[in-house]
C-alpha cells in the first residue's frame, strides 16, 4: 500500500484600487480608470489597498483522490464608513475524483 502524500502552499499579495491603481499602466488604461471609478465604486467607501495571504494543504490519497483545504485571508486599507473595513477570512475545501 502506497503512503499518502501531503503538499502545503502559501502566498502573500497586495493590490491598489481607484483611479491611480498600479494597474493602470497606459494612459488610455488610467483615462478609463478614472472615468469609470465614480460610476462603479464609491471613492469614499471603497477599500484604498488589498492586501491578502493565503495558505493549503493538499492531501494525495493517491493518484485519482485529493482533498484540499484552504485559508485566505485579506486586510483592507479605507473602505469604511466608520474606520478600516473589516478583515474576510475564509475556509475553503474541494475533495477531488479523477478516473
Amino acid at each position: 500500500m502506497r503512503k499518502a502524500n501531503f503538499y502545503a502552499a502559501g502566498h502573500d499579495n497586495r493590490s491598489r484600487t481607484g483611479p491611480r491603481s498600479r494597474t493602470a499602466d497606459s494612459p488610455s488604461d488610467q483615462a478609463c480608470t478614472k472615468d469609470a471609478f465614480p460610476f462603479f465604486a464609491d471613492p469614499t467607501r471603497a477599500a484604498r489597498v488589498a492586501e491578502s495571504w493565503g495558505l493549503g494543504l493538499n492531501w494525495y490519497l493517491n493518484r485519482n483522490v485529493k482533498f484540499q483545504l484552504n485559508y485566505e485571508q485579506t486586510d483592507f486599507t479605507g473602505g469604511g464608513t466608520k474606520g478600516e473595513r473589516p478583515k474576510e477570512r475564509a475556509i475553503l475545501s474541494r475533495f477531488q475524483v479523477a478516473f
